[in-house]
C-alpha cells in the first residue's frame, strides 16, 4: 500500500511538471513577438477608438499615451483588402490620432488598427464598427413638418412639429413686405418661429439640418419651400351681401355671416374672413345701421340690435327695437338716418333710427313704389329696379317729399344683389362677380369695379 501510493505520487508530480513545461513554451512563443534584442517590447495599442461617420467619409480616431517607441500605425478594412498607414508625430503626454477615409461607399464598416515601432513591431489590435452615410441617408431625409401656420398682424407664425432623429435646427429664409431678405436661424428645440412683415401669400423657402450620428463629421440638409396657401372668396355662396362701417357683410344660406375688412388701398384685407358668431338664421332679414346689426326675427316680426364695430367685434348684448309687426313690409332697407319699410301696397315709411338705437316716429314718402323689386337708399337717393331691369334715382327731400324719377342706368336685371356700401352701390351678377358702382353727390352712376378678396386659407 505505501509502495503504490510512493508511484501514483510521482505520476502526479511528472504530470503537472510536463503542463508546465507546455504552458510556458506557448508563452514564449507570444513573448518572442515583442522582443528585441533580448529585452521585451511592448507597444501602446489604439486606445479609446473610435469611428464617427460622414458624406462619403468617416474618421478614425484613438488614444495614443505616452509611448515613445509608437512610430506609425495601419488600418484595415473590408476583411483586410484595403488598408491605409500613417507615421505618428508624438508629443509629450497623451496624443490623438485622427486618419479620415475618404471616397468611401456608404455602409457599414469595421475597423482593425495596429500600432508599429521603427523596427515594425505591432501592437495588438483594436477594432471598431463605423459607418459611412451618402446619398441614400440623404434621401430618407425629410423636411422638418409644421404642424399650423397662423397669421398675426402682418406677421406669420409657423408651430412647428418635431424633427426627428438627428434633427439639428435650420433656418427659415423669406422677402417681407418691404423687399428685403430675411433669414431666421431656427435652433433645434425652437417649436413656433414667427416671420414679422410677411407678404400675404408670401412664400417661405427653409433649411432642415441632420447629423446622422453622435459626433458625425458631416451635416446633411434637406430643403423645402411653401407658399402659404389663398382662396378667392366666392360671392355666390353667399343669399345677402351688404356695406358695414365701410367693411363688407355676407351671409351665406345657413344664415351665417361673415366679416370682410377694408384695407384703405384697394379696399378689402387679405386675410381669412371673420365670422361672427351668432344663430341669425333665426332672422329672416339683416340691416346695417351705423355700428349695428338690424335683424327681423322670422315668425314674431320683431326687430333686433346688435353692436358690430368696424372690426368685425360682435358685443354679446342686443335690444328689441319698437313693437312687433315689422314683418307687415315686404322690403326693409337702411341709410345711416332711417329705416324703410315698404308695404306690399307699395306705400314706403322711414322711420328715424335716433342715439343708442331708438326709434322715433314713422313717415310716409310720398310716391309709389310697388312697381320695383329691389329699394335701396345711397346718400339722399332712392334708386329702385323695376321688372324689366331698370334702375330709377328718386331723390328724397329732407320732409319726406320725392322728386320726380329719373333713369338711371339699364339692364340691371343680371343682378340678384343690389345693396350699399358707403357711397357705393353693390350688385352682384349671374357669374357671382360682386361689383362696386360709386355714387356722386347728384346721384350719378361712377365706372363700376369688381371687388375681389384674395385671403390666406391657414
Amino acid at each position: 500500500m505505501y509502495i503504490a501510493n510512493i508511484k501514483n505520487s510521482f505520476l502526479l508530480l511528472t504530470t503537472a511538471l510536463l503542463l508546465t513545461i507546455g504552458a510556458c513554451s506557448k508563452m514564449d512563443d507570444i513573448e518572442k513577438k515583442f522582443t528585441r534584442d533580448g529585452e521585451i517590447t511592448y507597444l501602446s495599442r489604439a486606445d479609446s477608438l473610435q469611428a464617427h461617420g460622414g458624406n462619403g467619409r468617416i474618421d478614425i480616431s484613438w488614444i495614443l499615451f505616452s509611448d515613445p517607441k509608437i512610430s506609425s500605425y495601419k488600418v484595415y478594412w473590408n476583411n483586410g483588402r484595403d488598408s491605409a498607414t500613417g507615421a505618428v508625430d508624438r508629443l509629450a503626454g497623451a496624443d490623438t490620432v485622427h486618419l479620415t477615409l475618404t471616397d468611401m461607399a456608404e455602409g457599414t464598416y469595421y475597423f482593425k488598427v495596429f500600432t508599429f515601432d521603427a523596427s515594425n513591431h505591432s501592437s495588438i489590435q483594436s477594432s471598431v464598427t463605423g459607418k459611412v452615410y451618402g446619398p441614400k441617408y440623404a434621401a430618407s431625409l425629410l423636411p422638418r413638418s409644421y404642424r399650423k401656420l397662423r397669421r398675426i398682424g402682418d406677421a406669420l407664425q409657423i408651430e412647428w412639429m418635431d424633427g426627428g432623429d438627428g434633427f439639428a435646427g435650420g433656418s427659415v429664409r423669406y422677402t417681407d413686405n418691404h423687399g428685403k431678405p430675411v433669414k431666421v436661424t431656427l435652433p433645434d428645440r425652437t417649436d413656433t418661429t414667427t416671420l414679422t412683415a410677411f407678404p400675404s401669400g408670401g412664400t417661405f423657402d427653409y433649411t432642415s439640418a441632420f447629423v446622422p450620428e453622435p459626433g458625425a463629421i458631416d451635416t446633411f440638409y434637406s430643403e423645402a419651400s411653401v407658399g402659404v396657401p389663398v382662396d378667392t372668396v366666392h360671392w355666390n355662396q353667399y343669399v345677402a351681401i351688404f356695406g358695414h362701417l365701410g367693411s363688407l357683410l355676407a351671409e351665406d344660406a345657413s344664415g351665417q355671416i361673415f366679416w370682410y375688412g377694408t384695407d384703405g388701398e384697394n379696399g378689402f384685407q387679405k386675410t381669412t374672413p371673420s365670422l361672427l358668431d351668432y344663430p341669425w338664421y333665426i332672422f329672416n332679414t339683416m340691416l346695417s345701421y351705423q355700428d349695428n346689426l338690424i335683424g327681423r326675427e322670422t315668425g314674431s316680426g320683431f326687430l333686433y340690435r346688435y353692436q358690430v364695430d368696424d372690426k368685425g367685434v360682435l358685443a354679446p348684448a342686443h335690444w328689441r327695437i319698437g313693437p312687433a309687426g315689422w314683418d307687415a313690409f315686404d322690403l326693409l332697407f337702411t341709410n345711416d338716418d332711417y329705416l324703410y319699410g315698404r308695404y306690399p301696397d307699395g306705400a314706403l315709411w322711414r322711420f328715424p333710427l335716433l342715439a343708442g338705437g331708438a326709434m322715433g316716429a314713422g313717415s310716409l314718402v310720398t310716391g309709389s313704389y310697388n312697381q320695383y323689386d329691389k329699394l335701396i337708399v345711397c346718400g339722399s337717393f332712392l334708386f329702385g329696379r323695376d321688372i324689366s331691369g331698370s334702375l330709377w334715382r328718386i331723390g328724397v327731400n329732407t320732409d319726406g317729399t320725392t322728386e320726380v324719377p329719373v333713369l338711371a342706368a339699364e339692364q340691371w336685371g343680371m343682378y340678384d344683389i343690389i345693396s350699399v356700401l358707403g357711397d357705393n352701390i353693390l350688385a352682384r351678377d349671374e357669374t357671382g362677380t360682386l361689383w362696386r358702382i360709386p355714387v356722386d353727390t347728384t346721384g350719378s352712376l361712377g365706372q363700376p369695379s369688381a371687388i375681389t378678396i384674395v385671403y390666406e386659407s391657414i
